[in-house]
């Protein structure tokens, strides 16, 4: 696009936002707007997965202040022959008022579930960001539709082979025995001091998701026993996926816990 043309397509842009800050200055009220993104997978061909999904973006501007808010389902498809037990997924959301694109990692583990993500499935991660605001006198119209780009950056299949770069997913992995660790100790401390001591280590405060969703479960239920239910569940999936890591790395000679490329 040449400078008149830039010039001619940026002068009626900033002729609407004046006119929006006017409009909501005399009408002493927001202006809201809500609009939908799809989203566009950028991952190699190669890559073991398909993603695709939309986003909801909401748009809040009076004269003094900008809104803007964003609500993803994120659909990952498993296009390979093999079950998936960790993938990791990069998605850039750019609105049309902000500057700067808002990046954003989704990672889905299925060490503690009891099922993979198997061929053909389809997982649905959702997630909210904001609202996120800045005052209206610094904000820059950006001449841009909404752009939401997805793109897979690693994959765990069941066998330990893998897809991606492994430097991406090196926390993820090792925050397994981290939260194995911990259900241990929750374990431990039932059995040796009871139900209270246990529900008291339970619920401090915690940065640990499985851990995190013991303490909904208590929440929701009160009851310890239902949770030492729910711990032992999480325990032996992990155990069982554990184990089959193992059995894999024996049959190829890895030492274990390794990682190869798939």
């Amino acid at each position: 696009m040449n400078a008149r043309n830039a010039l001619a397509v940026k002068t009626p842009l900033v002729l609407v936002f004046g006119l929006i800050c006017w409009a909501a200055s005399l009408q002493g009220s927001d202006w809201r707007h809500t609009y939908t993104s799809p989203l566009l997978d950028t991952s190699p061909e190669s890559s073991p997965v398909t993603l695709f999904g939309a986003v909801d973006v909401r748009d809040e501007l009076s004269v003094d202040l900008f809104s803007y808010s964003f609500e993803k389902a994120l659909k990952i498809r498993n296009r390979s022959t093999k079950g998936i037990l960790l993938v990791i997924v990069e998605s850039n959301i750019e609105g049309r008022f902000s500057v700067e694109g808002i990046s954003s990692i989704d990672t889905r583990d299925f060490f503690f579930a009891p099922t993979l993500l198997m061929p053909g499935e389809t997982e649905t991660i959702q997630s909210v960001f904001g609202p996120i605001k800045q005052p209206t006198k610094e904000l820059e119209f950006v001449e841009r539709l909404p752009r939401v780009t997805s793109r897979a950056r690693f994959v765990q299949f069941a066998d330990g082979s893998f897809w991606g770069d492994i430097h991406v997913a090196q926390e993820d992995i090792s925050q397994r025995s981290q939260s194995m660790s911990k259900l241990h100790q929750l374990r431990e401390e039932y059995e040796a001091n009871g139900e209270d001591r246990f529900v008291a280590s339970l619920m401090t405060m915690t940065s640990d998701l499985n851990v995190s969703f013991l303490q909904s479960e208590f929440k929701q239920s009160q009851s310890a026993t239902q949770v030492l239910k729910k711990l032992d569940e999480l325990l032996d999936n992990a155990l069982l996926h554990e184990k089959l890591l193992k059995t894999a790395d024996a049959k190829s000679s890895r030492p274990t816990g390794a990682v190869v490329r798939h």
